[in-house]
Order: structure tokens, then C-alpha cells, then sequence
């Protein structure tokens, strides 16, 4: 029943309305950024519509993760914070490890078909958005906001069944005329603590990558 769920949402056209509100919302909000920055407003609030425009400083920082690995293992935290990517590593190795890897999780592909994508880059906003008010884009931005919540959220339910159920196996493909689903394992894990001892401080330094939720 779960797969039947899924096939219908992206049958009936459910999933292109749910990938054009999301272009819609894109465009909206980038539109809206704009005016608001012209207007040189940090904040603006709209009760009406119970939406808020603010701008807030985003930092973005580069590293290099040898160098801070280095600094972590100095501090005595580097096993707390920090695990191994099985794509990293060699075969060889991974063989040593297949005991106390951290299995991946699954998730659910799905790959439109051409037809499906280029209906979906196909899908052009009113060009006239250009001529209404920021009120009203404001207006337009919350109704699309709250039709893609809805779909996506059903988006996200029908495939979360998909999971939980034995429609699909790992690896098996269904294809289909809108294009193909595919229940997919991210990559292992290793603790940096569980496997140091075997492959030695030095690839740990160099393969090992930085939690950033944990650090």
C-alpha cells in the first residue's frame, strides 16, 4: 500500500506542484529580500500574513581538517568529535573494520524522469510579480509557503511508509513512466576512538572528519 501511496502523489502531479511552490517560494523570497534591502530595513513585520523579514549575519568559515584534527588530538578530544567516512577508506581496510562500523541509514531516492524535470523547468512564475506590491508578494510568498508544508510533509510520510515497510529492497530499482525510486544506504561510519588502534594515529588524522552538531 505504501509504494501505491508513493506512485500515486507522483502520478497525480502532487510532486510537481510540490517542486513548483518550491521555486515559487525561492523566487518570492529572493524578491522580497531585494525590496527589503532597498528599503534598508533589518526587519520588517507583516502581522497580517504572520511573516517576518529579517536579516541576519551568516558567518561562514573554512578549515583545514588535518590541521584541526592536530589541535583536537593536542586537547585530548579528538575521538569525541570526530569519526571516519567508510568512502574514505581502502578496502583493505575497510575489511579490518567491518565489525564495529556504524551502519548508514536508508533513504529513499527518487530520479524524475526527463519529461518530469523539464516540466518542472518549464514551470514559470507570473512575470508580473514584478508589478505588485511587496505586501502582496508577501501575501503570495505565505500561500505558497503553506502549500509546499503540506505537500512535502505528505512527501515526506509516503516515503518514510516506503521505508518501513517491504515494498522495496535494498537496491532494487522501480522504474515507472515519471521516472525511477531506488532505496539507497548512506556510507558507514567508524568512532575514531573504536578504530585508531587498528589503522594508526596518522590516517586517523588524515581520514578522520570533524562532527560539527558534536564539537
Amino acid at each position: 500500500m505504501s509504494l501505491k501511496e508513493i506512485l500515486k502523489f507522483i502520478q497525480d502531479g502532487s510532486y510537481l506542484k510540490l517542486k513548483q511552490e518550491e521555486e515559487k517560494l525561492y523566487l518570492l523570497k529572493n524578491m522580497i529580500r531585494a525590496e527589503q534591502d532597498e528599503l534598508n530595513l533589518k526587519r520588517i513585520v507583516w502581522k497580517e500574513h504572520g511573516v517576518i523579514g529579517e536579516f541576519e549575519t551568516c558567518r561562514q568559515y573554512s578549515y583545514n581538517h588535518l590541521d584541526l584534527n592536530v589541535l583536537l588530538l593536542d586537547l585530548g578530544i579528538l575521538h569525541l568529535n570526530t569519526f571516519v567516512r567508510s568512502e574514505e577508506l581502502l578496502e583493505e581496510d575497510k575489511e579490518k573494520l567491518k565489525d564495529i562500523q556504524i551502519p548508514g541509514k536508508y533513504f529513499l531516492r527518487f530520479t524524475a524522469s526527463n519529461d518530469l524535470r523539464a516540466q518542472i523547468s518549464d514551470s514559470q512564475y507570473d512575470p508580473n510579480l514584478n508589478n505588485i506590491r511587496l505586501i502582496e508578494k508577501v501575501a503570495l510568498w505565505r500561500e505558497s509557503y503553506n502549500k509546499f508544508e503540506l505537500l512535502n510533509n505528505h512527501w515526506k510520510k509516503v516515503r518514510l511508509k516506503v521505508l518501513e515497510s517491504s515494498d522495496c529492497k535494498l537496491s532494487q530499482k522501480i522504474i515507472f513512466t515519471c521516472g525511477t525510486l531506488s532505496i539507497v544506504e548512506s556510507p558507514a561510519r567508524y568512532r575514531t576512538d573504536k578504530v585508531v588502534d587498528i589503522l594508526g594515529i596518522e590516517t586517523i588524522l588524515k581520514k578522520s572528519r570533524v562532527d560539527q552538531e558534536k564539537l
